[in-house]
């Protein structure tokens, strides 16, 4: 609590110094905390842009329905800021905070996620991998809200099945957060006869290489703002098989460019693998399907000027 009161007293000391016009926040935290600190000087335009919403949302323990009583007055309080945007990647997150009454309609916009460099990620130099040992990809916060354990499950049974396959995860264990899943837990959901088939990497810069070696992307997460790593790997023609949740569904139409399965339900995403590795033509067919579709909404330079014209509006 210490550490956080002081991050809060350095944000204000930041506005009061250079007295911003515009102040745009990312992230719930950043948002909370620059809020307050916006509101005691007064005289700034404010854009929050909700990425997510988080472990209070995402999980329905008693611990959290407890937290929310208390938690959400103080979004109400923070983001009640009468110059202000408040910015979703997706509808039903949006619904969510109606549902709260965290927010006014007239204060609500909706930008598809932070776009993606579909000249930058672009699948030329991606190899015909129809004759080698598929590799199967999930790329995020190895956490439990990104559906990791689901996933190994579901690929243990197809390994059980004789299936023959590699599951590379790529990224940090963050143990920082509430979700957050150790490396020696994870084992427990392997047969130790599976373990030589999954390569944790830790994280990777260099997710373009990645994404061009990769045969199937699987991302089960519980909900997302917007997907990222989903934009990068459809601007990629990767397969992709998600969740049918929000931020997740905004990007992937089932059976058009890519397959969605139920959240949380290991039979589901075992058959939807088993499907896309026994039919590689179609796999081929959605991976085309997904790049043009975000070509056509979701590349960057259509997304900065959303947020671009958001800032303009102020002048007039």
């Amino acid at each position: 609590p210490i550490k956080e009161l002081k991050s809060l007293i350095n944000i204000y000391n930041i506005y009061k110094k250079y007295k911003p016009k515009i102040i745009h926040h990312f992230t719930i935290k950043s948002c909370l905390y620059g809020s307050l600190a916006a509101k005691t000087i007064n005289k700034s335009y404010v854009f929050n842009s909700i990425t997510g919403l988080g472990h209070l949302f995402l999980n329905n323990k008693i611990k959290n329905q407890i937290l929310k009583k208390f938690i959400l007055p103080v979004y109400r309080y923070a983001l009640d800021y009468k110059n202000s945007k408040l910015i979703f990647q997706n509808k039903n997150n949006a619904n969510l905070y109606k549902k709260f009454s965290l927010i006014k309609k007239e204060n609500l916009e909706i930008i598809y996620g932070s776009g993606v460099n579909t000249n930058f990620f672009n699948p030329l130099g991606k190899k015909n991998l129809a004759n080698k040992i598929p590799i199967i990809l999930f790329s995020g916060r190895v956490i439990k809200e990104k559906g990791i354990i689901e996933l190994l499950k579901a690929c243990s049974i197809l390994w059980d099945k004789g299936h023959d396959f590699h599951l590379k995860v790529v990224g940090d264990f963050d143990n920082g957060n509430r979700s957050c899943i150790s490396k020696s837990e994870l084992d427990k959901q392997i047969n130790s006869k599976h373990t030589k088939n999954i390569y944790f990497t830790g994280l990777i810069r260099d997710m373009k290489s990645i994404y061009l070696e990769a045969d199937l992307v699987i991302l089960p997460s519980w909900g997302e703002g917007l997907s990222r790593t989903l934009l990068e790997a459809s601007a990629m023609e990767c397969t992709i098989i998600t969740s049918n949740v929000s931020g997740c569904n905004d990007i992937i139409e089932h059976g058009i460019n890519g397959l969605l399965v139920p959240v949380k339900d290991v039979n589901s995403l075992s058959l939807a693998i088993e499907f896309i590795l026994r039919n590689h033509s179609f796999s081929k067919k959605l991976g085309k399907n997904a790049r043009k579709k975000v070509i056509e909404r979701f590349d960057e330079d259509k997304i900065n000027k959303e947020t671009i014209d958001l800032y303009e509006a102020i002048k007039k």
